[in-house]
């Protein structure tokens, strides 16, 4: 990614942080955008902020590779003390990563309007309130701000729906808004379903949107695709 090309506000640095910030990375399968989210909580580690992860596409071995290439200790920080690498795990434990019962629901943190927001129709409630009580609570166990990135928003989709996914992602827009973080969503426009009205919904929420796409002229040596910026 050129720098240049970027008016100089938006060339995120370790010194030039995202700060109150939903930055939506929509891609394509043929053109991943995850280098861009990888760019970003690599900053923030190397900036000495945290990191939260609800990891759906990649093991935390993948996020630890990349970080080192990135010049960023994910293994370090994960095991700090207090760690400033929250790594949610739901690409090896699928089954347990966000069971209900993270949610002390007698915690007088957390508010009721939380879980109300949810649709109530089956057990997707409780867990995406459990999920995002995890989020929010290392978030407010320090007051330094944390980047929030999500890798796979479909992932989500597939196992909660619509409805609840938007819910949990507007419940993260508005922690990441009140508490100087930024919150990175890697969102997979090819899988929608035809009529489906997410990545609209998405865009809508979004500071900033960033379209990655593969070459309308197809491969071409160590050039992947391109990087399209909406404001």
């Amino acid at each position: 990614m050129a720098a240049a090309a970027w008016p100089s506000e938006l060339v995120f640095t370790p010194l030039n942080l995202p700060r109150k910030e939903f930055i939506l990375i929509n891609d394509v399968v043929e053109a991943s955008g995850s280098f861009f989210m990888h760019h970003i909580t690599s900053m923030f580690l190397k900036a000495d902020q945290r990191v939260c992860v609800v990891a759906l596409a990649d093991s935390l071995d993948h996020f630890a590779a990349v970080g080192r290439k990135l010049g960023a200790n994910v293994v370090k920080a994960q095991h700090a003390s207090p760690p400033s690498w929250l790594h949610i795990d739901g690409f090896s434990h699928p089954a347990d990563w966000c069971k209900p019962q993270h949610l002390q629901e007698d915690a007088p943190s957390t508010p009721s309007s939380v879980h109300a927001t949810f649709s109530p129709a089956s057990d997707d409630a409780a867990s995406l309130c459990a999920l995002f009580c995890q989020v929010r609570d290392f978030v407010g166990t320090q007051s330094s701000p944390v980047c929030i990135a999500v890798d796979d928003t479909s992932a989500l989709v597939d196992m909660f729906g619509v409805r609840n996914t938007l819910t949990f992602l507007r419940y993260c827009r508005h922690l990441a808004l009140s508490t100087a973080s930024v919150l990175v969503v890697v969102n997979h426009t090819d899988v929608e379903a035809d009529g489906m009205y997410f990545t609209a919904a998405l865009t809508d929420l979004a500071t900033f949107e960033y379209s990655v796409r593969g070459l309308d002229s197809g491969y071409c040596k160590d050039i992947h695709g391109a990087v399209r910026m909406l404001m």
